[in-house]
């Protein structure tokens, strides 16, 4: 390893030590609605530990993209019903982790913003590719695809003082976009994205989906059909410039992981016209 990498290398790990802990509720939710057949009022009990979490809780449920119509929800179980659990992770991350993800993204050339919209909708369209694959194991799969790219958050400022050496080994020595980060920085950002989750104590399937969501032929097999809905949900956004910077679409295109759930052209389409009808549903929430 070359001087300066091992020097960025250094200093990114060190700002992956400085990163404080996840917010305990974070995990007690997560956590609490990933039990089978838990019961309404358990996650009742644990989301009203928390003010601001209920506060948002009710917020979103009575927002026009939840409520469409029905009665005001006037407790947190009202709310909650209204909800789902896949909302509730999504509050309970955005919490803890949209500070880093709305802040980040001008090393990576992406508008203020654009990576946490990213974000929501890789999470928003797994939810659709998992229920036409008839994925059977999605528990943990909303909450893989939402923080998929959080080492980006981590890597931002070290991004952009080293663009200029990540776009000369992508066009001149035809990298891809995490062997670049690799070669100029000591580590692309799905492993430290993988890191910091691990000092969080997320679900291991979660930090592998994560590590390995740009290299998903090389996934452990356990986690494989987990890590295989991220790179479909993360490509399509790319696909359709969602999110769309410096990487560009400099990643492998694996074949293979639409072959293997035996997904056509229409299908691409028709996951596109869904993640734009999601997210035009979901700018209210994008916002928060």
């Amino acid at each position: 390893m070359n001087f300066q990498r091992e020097t960025a290398l250094s200093h990114i790990l060190e700002r992956v030590e400085k990163i404080p802990p996840v917010p305990a509720i974070v995990r007690k939710v997560i956590d609490i609605v990933q039990k089978p057949e838990v019961a309404i009022q358990e996650i009742v009990k644990v989301v009203m530990l928390d003010e601001s979490l209920t506060f948002r809780v009710l917020r979103a449920a009575n927002s026009a993209y939840y409520r469409r119509g029905g009665p005001e929800s006037k407790t947190v179980q009202e709310a909650l019903i209204r909800l789902g659990n896949n909302a509730l992770v999504n509050l309970v991350i955005a919490e803890s982790c949209s500070p880093l993800f709305k802040n980040a993204g001008e090393g990576y050339e992406l508008k203020r913003g654009e990576l946490w919209r990213h974000s929501m909708g890789c999470a928003l369209l797994s939810q659709q590719i998992a229920a036409f694959t008839g994925f059977q194991k999605a528990e943990n799969l909303f909450t893989a695809a939402i923080v998929h790219d959080l080492g980006k958050t981590l890597l931002d400022n070290f991004v952009h003082a080293r663009r200029a050496a990540l776009h000369e080994r992508m066009t001149q020595f035809k990298m891809t976009y995490t062997e670049a980060e690799f070669e100029v920085l000591g580590m692309h950002h799905g492993e430290i994205g993988a890191r910091l989750l691990e000092k969080w104590s997320f679900a291991p399937d979660i930090t592998e989906a994560v590590r390995f969501h740009h290299d998903p032929l090389h996934a452990p097999s356990a986690v494989r059909d987990l890590v295989f809905h991220v790179y479909l949900s993360d490509m399509v956004c790319m696909m359709l410039g969602v999110g769309l910077g410096l990487d560009g679409l400099a990643y492998p295109a694996n074949r293979e992981i639409w072959d293997y759930f035996k997904m056509s052209e229409s299908d691409f389409q028709r996951f596109s016209l869904m993640l734009l009808e999601e997210l035009a549903k979901a700018e209210e929430w994008l916002r928060t």
